[in-house]
C-alpha cells in the first residue's frame, strides 16, 4: 500500500505563558485520509495545540508546514467554544458560515446539512437559543458547510447527548 500524502507537519512546538510552558515540544503528522485524536486531560494543552496548527497563535518554538498554502482555506473548524452569533438564526448562521468562504448555497443545501446534525427543526431558531448540544451541532455544521478537505474538531462531543 502507498504512503498517504502528508498534509500537515508540526515540527517541535511550543508555546509558554509566562514561565509555564503549555505546549512543549509537541511533533505531528497529517496524512490525508486519516483520523487523528489527540486526547488528554483538561489544561493538557490541546486546544492550544490546535491553535498553533492552524496558525491562530504563533509557536515560541517549532514550526507547522502544511503541503500546500491553500490547505488553510480548505479547513473546517469546530472550536471548542462555540461560535454563534445571537439574532441569527441556525439557518443564518449557516448562510453566514457559508459567505465567510465566498459560498451563496440555497437554503435547500443549507437545510440538508442542518438536517444531516440533527437541527431540522432549529432552522427558524435564534441560535443563541439552542441548548449546548444544539449549538455544538449548528457549529459542526457551520465547519461543514464548505465541503473541506480537512476538519479539526475540538472537543467535538462535549454537551452531546449520547
Amino acid at each position: 500500500m502507498a504512503d498517504k500524502p502528508v498534509l500537515i507537519r508540526a515540527l517541535s512546538l511550543v508555546k509558554r505563558y509566562g514561565r509555564r510552558a503549555v505546549v512543549d515540544g509537541i511533533s505531528l503528522t497529517v496524512n490525508a485520509g486519516e483520523v487523528l485524536a489527540v486526547i488528554g486531560p483538561n489544561g493538557a494543552g490541546k486546544s492550544t495545540a490546535l491553535d498553533l496548527i492552524l496558525r491562530l497563535r504563533a509557536p515560541d518554538e517549532g514550526a507547522v508546514e502544511y503541503a500546500e498554502p491553500r490547505l488553510l482555506r480548505c479547513i473546517g473548524v469546530q472550536l471548542q467554544t462555540t461560535p454563534v452569533f445571537p439574532g441569527y438564526t441556525a439557518l443564518e448562521n449557516m448562510r453566514l458560515a457559508a459567505a465567510f468562504h465566498r459560498l451563496k448555497p440555497g437554503d435547500g443545501e443549507l437545510l440538508r446539512r442542518l438536517a444531516a446534525c440533527g437541527l431540522a427543526d432549529a432552522a427558524k431558531t435564534d441560535a443563541a437559543r439552542l441548548s449546548g448540544g444544539q449549538q455544538k451541532r449548528l457549529a459542526i455544521a457551520m465547519a461543514l458547510v464548505h465541503d473541506p478537505k480537512l476538519l479539526f474538531l475540538d472537543e467535538p462531543t462535549a454537551a452531546l447527548d449520547p
